[in-house]
């Protein structure tokens, strides 16, 4: 048990420094596209647009690159920085509040900022939700009248009064009202009654009655509701385009500006959505307007024109009004179709409801305390990438946008943690968050920075007195052209194409190929593997990166020496090409104050020991291990042909190893050493002043008998005799069988029977002469 939990404490302890390296590797990663994006920036705006991390140095004769990461600014010695930092300003900021008679409920806080804030810029707004003490609501039954309904109808008449009472009692004003649906009332929706009557008239919807507070008047209305139910000819039912009505055609069902808006969809088939429309003639997308003007203002006008909504327009108009709603559904088999439905419609909620299990009024009663009591934040604008985290239990963020189980006279903490996009968007942008079903909103005034905010100089002698100076860079006057304003119009003319001013000579390239000529002048380029690295001289002909490597560093460090046009320049106590070589012989002395302690030669500050003297090291003080016997170095040659170097260091004592193909013409003694079935074999040679011990790659092995194959050949072998031995002894047996067989066969042949008459045998019939019988002649 204790080794099952170790290696699963091991499992555990992998995956997640893998996870840690991944994550490491991102970030560094992430870091360093930065330095590279900030690196190909060559104006302020396009610098401070490429990446947060990117800084404009707005020094006077920077030579560096001007966009870069800030520690690689202050690294070469610009502290001037044009960084626009993000800004937010309170426009509304009213304090969260109950309504009241002189005053409308309060429920977000801020109501209004304006941002300020650099592309692709990441920034936290703290605002605050208050769920209030006595909402008003408005909530509209949308009610399937078809045959199938009946039950669930009366059912509503039945609890009406009692629903409306309850729920006055749960908020501070309470209105209810209801509209009913059916279908398009146009074949092949509807079905054909008689010759007179084609068909009984259906109303895709109908508005029953508007928002009102008094119960019986609602109950009355429910109970009306039979002398409308009717029958069409397929399953699905107008339902969406109802909804859609219900929630644009506010002056009609009476929708109050400040209510929470609740729509109750009751019905036990599935809906009709964009595209069915076109079986019946109805050819015109639905346009998502009020429709229910003219005589008949509680019917809908244009069921046999327009096509049915799409899901997406119904979604829209109802997160536009702020509606929620509530699909009870009195079918199992269509629950998981609503759900579906429910999943793309923000604040929308499922139930089933049935008479056996629960009444309308449960569910409805069950749902409003729900939706009362959370609260969901919504976006309007799906352009910037916007993040939420609450504090739903008032302690702990979590990353989340809807708080469940919220009580009355409550405050939410919430932040929305804003990534903004780049400037090819709308500079300014408006942002709406609002809580879902709840009248109230934050609205957010972005503002992209997308321009640099620096003092203009004019004529600067940055830009050679002929222009305006601006974070750094020139805007040259009229006339003047060039990188610092350097040329007028007119030399740029005379020059035109001609680039023999800015060759070093006939045979060589214009800038040496690393630049190009402006003016007659060479504007040196960037190395582009490193465009710290800057081409400089007349032509371009000059680097300070390209001298010798020692150690790593160009011209062995600053402290042996420097790069300087493409050659080394040492300091006074090194020479050579790469600044290599001291100028003393202070390292080749040995202990005992001589140069490479007589046994050797000091080249470059290098001891090379003489191969006859028996002594190797970097002064040439180590007695040699290989005027000694084979074994001296077995303990090394095994562990070097183990791999483990970390550890023959040791056991080597600062010999030095290597596999060769062939010893062959490696001078010194041959030694052997056998191990199991090979022969390994090696030698030692000192090389340079130090000591080398040669090891062949390939070891002289005879071939070892695989135990495994040996007993199966045995296995196999018996196996084989056997099968063979069954079957000779199936040959013989078969053998004797035939030769019975035909033997008896012959016996029967040649059998011979012989025929006798049983004396005691009476045949079974009898003759009988008729005496009256008389012959005819």
């Amino acid at each position: 048990m204790a080794t099952q939990m170790q290696n699963v404490y091991y499992t555990k302890f992998f995956i997640l420094s893998i996870y840690c390296w991944i994550l490491v590797a991102s970030l560094s990663g992430d870091t360093e596209d930065s330095k590279h994006i900030c690196e190909d920036q060559e104006s302020c705006r396009k610098c401070i647009t490429a990446s947060p991390q990117c800084y404009w140095c707005t020094k006077e004769n920077y030579a560096s690159m001007r966009c870069n990461q800030k520690e690689k600014h202050i690294a070469n010695g610009c502290n001037d920085f044009n960084d626009p930092q993000y800004t937010i300003t309170s426009i509304e900021d009213e304090k969260v509040r109950d309504g009241s008679t002189t005053k409308k409920a309060v429920v977000m806080q801020p109501q209004k900022i304006h941002l300020r804030i650099r592309p692709h810029q990441t920034v936290e707004i703290p605002f605050k939700f208050y769920q209030t003490k006595d909402s008003a609501v408005d909530m509209f039954f949308l009610i399937d009248i078809s045959k199938t309904m009946e039950k669930y109808i009366t059912e509503l008449a039945n609890v009406s009064i009692h629903l409306v009472e309850s729920l006055q009692n749960m908020t501070g004003s309470f209105r209810v009202g209801a509209g009913v649906f059916v279908e398009k009332p146009v074949l092949p929706f509807v079905l054909v009654q008689g010759k007179d009557d084609i068909w009984k008239k259906v109303d895709t919807y109908r508005l029953v009655t508007k928002l009102t507070q008094d119960a019986k008047e609602f109950k009355g209305t429910i109970k009306k509701l039979h002398s409308f139910t009717t029958n069409n000819a397929d399953i699905p039912e107008a339902g969406l385009e109802a909804m859609m009505q219900a929630v644009v055609c506010e002056e009609n069902v009476g929708w109050r500006n400040e209510s929470r808006k609740i729509i109750i969809y009751c019905s036990d088939a599935p809906f009709h959505y964009a595209g069915d429309g076109l079986l019946a003639g109805a050819v015109i997308p639905n346009d998502g307007h009020c429709r229910m003007g003219g005589t008949k203002r509680n019917i809908y006008q244009e069921a046999e024109i327009q096509d049915y909504p799409s899901i997406q327009q119904i979604a829209n108009a109802l997160s536009l009004k702020q509606v929620t709603t509530i699909f009870a559904v009195a079918s199992k088999e269509y629950i998981h179709l609503y759900e579906k439905l429910s999943r793309k419609i923000e604040s929308s909620y499922v139930s089933e409801f049935n008479s056996e299990t629960s009444t309308i009024a449960d569910i409805i009663t069950d749902s409003y305390k729900n939706i009362s009591s959370s609260v969901t934040m919504a976006v309007s604008n799906k352009g910037i990438n916007i993040t939420f985290f609450a504090k739903c239990d008032g302690k702990n963020w979590t990353k989340t946008k809807t708080c469940d189980g919220i009580k009355h006279s409550s405050v939410i903490e919430f932040k929305a943690v804003l990534t903004a996009g780049d400037c090819s968007q709308k500079q300014n942008q408006t942002i709406t968050i609002n809580p879902s079903g709840v009248k109230g909103k934050l609205e957010i005034q972005v503002e992209h920075i997308c321009d640099c905010d620096c003092d203009k100089i004019l004529n600067s002698s940055q830009c050679s007195g002929r222009g305006t100076e601006k974070c750094g860079d020139c805007i040259c006057n009229k006339g003047f052209t060039g990188i610092i304003c350097e040329c007028t119009e007119e030399e740029s003319l005379n020059i035109g194409n001609s680039t023999e001013k800015c060759k070093m000579d006939n045979s060589s390239e214009v800038c040496s190929n690393r630049g190009k000529c402006t003016c007659g002048k060479c504007l040196c380029n960037r190395k582009s593997s490193n465009k710290m690295n800057l081409y400089r001289g007349k032509f371009c002909e000059c680097d300070d990166f390209s001298c010798p490597l020692l150690k790593r560093s160009l011209c062995g460090g600053p402290s042996r020496g420097s790069c300087v046009c493409g050659k080394c320049d040492c300091k006074s106590n090194y020479t050579g090409d790469d600044c290599g070589c001291p100028k003393t012989n202070d390292s080749c002395l040995s202990e005992n104050n001589t140069i490479c302690n007589n046994h050797g030669s000091c080249s470059c500050g290098v001891c090379t020991c003489d191969s006859t003297s028996g002594y190797t090291g970097p002064t040439c003080e180590i007695p040699s291990t290989c005027l000694n016997k084979c074994p001296v170095n077995l303990d090394c040659m095994l562990c070097a042909k183990s791999k483990n170097t970390s550890e023959c260091y040791t056991k080597c004592k600062d010999m030095l190893f290597e596999e060769v193909d062939s010893l062959d013409k490696v001078t010194g003694k041959l030694c052997k050493l056998i191990n199991e079935l090979c022969v390994i074999e090696y030698k030692c040679v000192i090389e340079n002043g130090m000591e080398f011990l040669k090891i062949r790659k390939k070891d002289k092995c005879t071939k070892k008998r695989d135990k495994t194959k040996l007993i199966g050949g045995i296995i196999g072998g018996i196996l084989a005799v056997g099968i063979i031995l069954l079957l000779l002894w199936k040959l013989v047996s078969m053998s004797l069988d035939y030769r019975e067989m035909a033997r008896f066969r012959k016996e029967r042949t040649d059998a011979v029977w012989n025929t006798q008459t049983n004396p005691l045998f009476q045949p079974a019939t009898t003759e009988h002469v008729n005496p009256a019988f008389k012959k005819m002649d």
